[in-house]
């Protein structure tokens, strides 16, 4: 290689450098927010694991070289007061130091800062898996998580998940609740929703998956999943009523649900009406009545409604915020022979006149 080669080499060297204690630079001011996103998180430590360049201009730009210096912390470990005497050894004696195997000080206290710079580190990212392992709702609560490999939820109040991300199968549980899944594509891992003893399976598409009660949902607003009980329910059925169908398919604009009976035949539907909850909207049409949405509510808030059963039957139309089921039971005690009175602080009755 020629000198003007080894110019070009150091100076693409010098610039890369250049580049990547930017990038550091700007992750530290980043990370010294007072409210660091978790999806932030996330992307610093890929960031760091990268390259153990990415961690050594990270330390750096931190000020660990230079806090070491400043600070004179060797003076601060070792409660030696600053002396005027000079030993006329002083070299040999760190030559002899040296010679015999042994580490200055100054090394052992930038080793320990580092190593606590890097369990800190380990530590959050801890923290980040423990926390994708589940996702959980309260009621009035709505949450937008976007997993490791780049699928997005949209999960709604009242709602828990599982997770388990493996490297041959993406694994969900929705334990309780609803949840929209916009599912990021790979071939190799299937996509994997378990619920009521059913799974819905997907690769690369957008579902979404409800519990009520005993039914469960199944909504597709892109794309194609298919449905067939789990393993451990589908052998049990299996031994006790012979073969069994395994496998329903489910495209855009269909909606499937599940009681007691299995196979199901999808059924097409209105996807924007079924899925308002994911804009935090109800709506309610033809055939939906007061009981309807009083459950849908009830699922939904921490303020729950009691109806009366003379009530039950009553039509309901429009489209309400899914969040404040008090201003709907006060909208419809104007419109309908209902009257509102309040039980308790999270208690509203529903009565007929």
């Amino acid at each position: 290689m020629s000198d003007a080669d080894h110019r070009d080499s150091d100076r693409r060297a010098d610039r890369k450098r250049e580049l990547i204690s930017q990038e550091a630079a700007e992750w530290f001011a980043r990370m010294r927010e007072p409210n660091v996103a978790l999806d932030e998180r996330r992307a610093f430590l890929r960031w760091l694991k990268q390259s153990q360049v990415h961690v050594a201009e990270y330390l750096r730009v931190n000020g660990v070289d230079g806090n070491l210096r400043r600070a004179q912390l060797v003076l601060a470990l070792t409660d030696e007061a600053p002396s005027n005497i000079v030993s006329l050894f002083a070299g040999e004696n760190d030559r002899s130091s040296a010679s015999r195997g042994g580490v200055p000080l100054r090394w052992k206290i930038a080793a320990t800062i580092v190593a606590c710079a890097l369990s800190a580190l380990l530590f959050l990212g801890v923290r980040t898996a423990l926390y994708e392992r589940s996702i959980e709702t309260e009621p009035g609560e709505w949450k937008t998580v976007t997993l490791a490999d780049g699928s997005e939820l949209q999960v709604g109040p009242n709602t828990r998940l599982t997770l388990d991300l493996g490297d041959q199968q993406r694994s969900i549980e929705l334990v309780r609740g609803e949840a929209y899944f916009k599912v990021a594509k790979d071939a190799t891992r299937p996509f994997l929703v378990e619920a009521n003893a059913y799974a819905v399976k997907a690769v690369g598409t957008q579902f979404a998956v409800s519990q009520r009660k005993d039914e469960l949902i199944v909504t597709v607003s892109e794309g194609e999943v298919r449905v067939t009980p789990s393993t451990k329910f589908s052998k049990r059925v299996a031994s006790l009523d012979g073969p069994l169908e395994l496998s329903v398919p489910i495209t855009a604009d269909q909606q499937l649900r599940i009681t007691n009976t299995w196979p199901v035949t999808p059924s097409r539907i209105d996807v924007s009406y079924e899925l308002a909850w994911r804009e935090r909207q109800l709506r309610f049409g033809a055939g939906d009545t007061l009981a309807d949405a009083v459950e849908e509510f009830n699922l939904r808030n921490r303020v729950q409604l009691q109806l009366d059963p003379r009530a039950e039957s009553l039509p309901v139309r429009g489209t309400f915020d899914a969040a404040d089921p008090v201003t709907f039971a006060l909208h419809i005690d104007k419109i309908s022979p209902v009257a509102v009175r309040r039980l308790a602080a999270n208690t509203l009755l529903l009565s007929a006149e």
